[in-house]
């Protein structure tokens, strides 16, 4: 037996493939908030005080859990006993209940696309995501006198238009330089549909009018534009806008060659250039990206040295492209006065200080409607504010993600914690090809040659660098420390 809740547009509430008419607005309302709201990770349950407040705001407390318990006896009249679990306390979906939710799985298509560099596998699952995308987020739905209900569904709503945004943002540029020029052009103007202020997608899709050929088309999207923007809001297009139209004009911008790739810029950020290259953890990398691109924070825990920080790096580099807004690490492993960690994320956003503003307060404001990641470094030390922080941030900001290292989690509802492994270590007894492939023994190689540049593993030294890497277990920092004091074998 399967159930499937579609919210992605008007309410469809869908049992067996057969369609489930329901009366009254408080089914659909519980339903969508228990459903959307589900972690099929951790199951997640509310108690009947919190969800009677939610539903029924300005009903006593018995009036409220009156209407409660007769919204869940119309449940399981309509559908059946299987897929709530109930208790005095607490209301939830049975963990093994059969649910599918348009929601999770558009948000899911999303991720995935955003884990793939191949675009021919990228494109099925955008495009897939776009069916899903019947409407806004419970089109023409609302709960009558319940104002944080309402408000939580505007909020999600918000969310998924800014994903939906991001996906025909990147439809459009896979079929760009795939050379699709006419589905290149459909899923621009749809962006353009979607939110006609949205200037940015106005200039994209003048820059594919413009590529294709179709030059007159691209300055009519402008001029068009520039009347909207005008007639609603009074304002001039922007000066990248005007500058492209004068392009354009003058013919001054390329036609689109198919296979070729276009320049982009990465979004802004603050990683540090590395002078030496990562070795290994490839199925790590993957793991965790997925992980940073489906949760809103990651933290990878692990005992000192044991490579978090290089790691947390690599994926941040890994994921500028998912992060419109940028990767911004910051370190925490120099601050010994607590009270300054909001500084210290503001100084790695380069943010100034305004006055007698808190910085907490600063940061909310500045990253409310971005879509970016950040990386705190080494939180061990000052876990409860990082905790604070993270918290804060993470409420007031729906499309901010955090990838936290730590040598213990943060404690905080929603965490994904990830152990970080010590490097694969080589077999004492193995030949020299079985010792090559350890991912400890590839890292100290690659570090002793900045110390000896004609250095080379070989049977003599082979079973010696392979005893120093199993007597440190594996710890990065102790074999990049051991591996630069190689003199001689």
């Amino acid at each position: 037996m399967a159930l499937a809740f579609h919210f992605l547009g008007s309410p469809q509430l869908v049992l067996e493939n057969l369609p489930v008419s329901v009366h009254r607005r408080s089914i659909v309302a519980l339903l969508a908030y228990l459903a959307v709201n589900d972690n099929r990770q951790a199951k997640r349950t509310y108690t009947r005080e919190s969800l009677s407040a939610l539903l029924w705001p300005d009903y006593d407390q018995v009036k409220a859990f009156t209407n409660l318990r007769h919204t869940l006896w119309e449940i399981q009249k309509a559908f059946g006993p299987d897929w709530l679990i109930t208790n005095r306390e607490t209301i939830g979906l049975q963990v093994d209940a059969n649910v599918w939710v348009d929601v999770h799985r558009f948000e899911s298509l999303l991720s995935e696309s955003q884990t793939q560099s191949d675009i021919s596998l990228r494109i099925p699952l955008l495009t897939e995501s776009v069916k899903l995308y019947r409407h806004h987020f419970l089109t023409g739905f609302n709960l009558k006198n319940s104002p944080t209900f309402d408000a939580w569904s505007l909020t999600k709503s918000d969310e998924l238009h800014h994903k939906l945004t991001q996906v025909l943002t990147l439809l459009t540029e896979d079929y760009c330089l795939l050379g699709d020029v006419d589905s290149a052009v459909q899923y621009a103007r749809r962006l353009v549909n979607l939110d006609p202020l949205n200037e940015s997608a106005h200039r994209q899709l003048m820059q594919v009018y413009s590529q294709a050929g179709q030059h007159n088309a691209a300055l009519k999207q402008y001029q068009t534009f520039e009347q909207t923007l005008r007639k609603e809001m009074g304002l001039d297009p922007q000066p990248e806008t005007r500058a492209l139209y004068k392009q354009i004009r003058k013919g001054d911008v390329k036609q689109f060659q198919a296979g070729t790739q276009r320049e982009t810029k990465s979004p802004r950020n603050n990683l540090p250039h590395r002078l030496t290259t990562f070795i290994g953890r490839e199925q790590e990398q993957t793991e965790i990206m997925s992980l940073v691109t489906k949760n809103r924070l990651v933290t990878l825990v692990g005992a000192g040295g044991v490579g978090k920080s290089r790691l947390a790096l690599q994926v941040g580099e890994k994921s500028l492209r998912n992060f419109s807004d940028g990767v911004w690490l910051v370190e925490l492993a120099p601050l010994t006065d607590h009270t300054l960690v909001p500084q210290a994320v503001c100084t790695a956003l380069e943010m100034s200080q305004q006055g007698g503003t808190p910085a907490l307060k600063m940061l909310t404001d500045h990253l409310a409607l971005k879509r970016a990641l950040l990386i705190l470094d080494n939180c061990e030390h000052l876990i409860d504010d990082c905790a604070h922080l993270a918290e804060t941030l993470l409420q007031a900001c729906p499309d901010l993600h955090i990838l936290a290292t730590s040598r213990e989690a943060l404690g905080i509802d929603g965490e994904r914690r990830y152990i970080a492994p010590s490097l694969s270590l080589p077999k004492l007894h193995g030949g020299l090809e079985s010792i090559q492939e350890s991912e400890a023994v590839k890292l100290f190689v690659e570090r002793a040659t900045t110390s000896v540049p004609d250095f080379e593993l070989s049977e003599a030294n082979g079973p010696i660098v392979a005893l120093i890497c199993q007597r440190l277990g594996g710890i990065a920092l102790a074999i990049e420390l051991a591996a630069v004091r190689v003199i001689d074998f």
